[in-house]
């Protein structure tokens, strides 16, 4: 499914329906240069591959963009860092979990006491 940003609808009939792409040879001929595209980047960074893609983005904005973010979710990113992100993200997460919270008379206030009490306001 492609974001809404990304999605041609026709009106008809008092619906909404999608608008497909055009099954031409300009359309496929753009779909093969992405495939072969991402097939090309395999090893590479995915900032490369992403600079690549927004140099096609001129040529039909929304197919380009559309059938990469649907061959992105298809790829398999890895990443190679000296920490593993996850482990990275949880450790610097880590403290906030003693902040516990609690919602009296609709505003925020933090159960960890501190020289003041913290208070939020909230908007709904």
């Amino acid at each position: 499914m492609l974001t809404s940003d990304l999605l041609v609808t026709r009106i008809s009939g008092g619906k909404i329906r999608p608008a497909y792409a055009a099954f031409d040879s300009e359309n496929l001929e753009l779909a093969k240069l992405l495939i072969e595209t991402f097939e090309q980047h395999v090893g590479k960074t995915y900032g490369d591959l992403l600079a690549e893609l927004e140099g096609y983005e001129e040529m039909n904005y929304r197919f380009i963009r559309g059938l990469s973010q649907l061959l992105g979710r298809r790829a398999v990113v890895e990443t190679s860092s000296a920490v593993d992100p996850s482990r990275a993200r949880e450790l610097s997460l880590k403290p906030a979990r003693t902040w516990l919270f609690f919602l009296p008379k609709g505003k925020r206030r933090c159960k960890k006491p501190q020289k003041k009490s913290l208070y939020f306001s909230f908007r709904s």
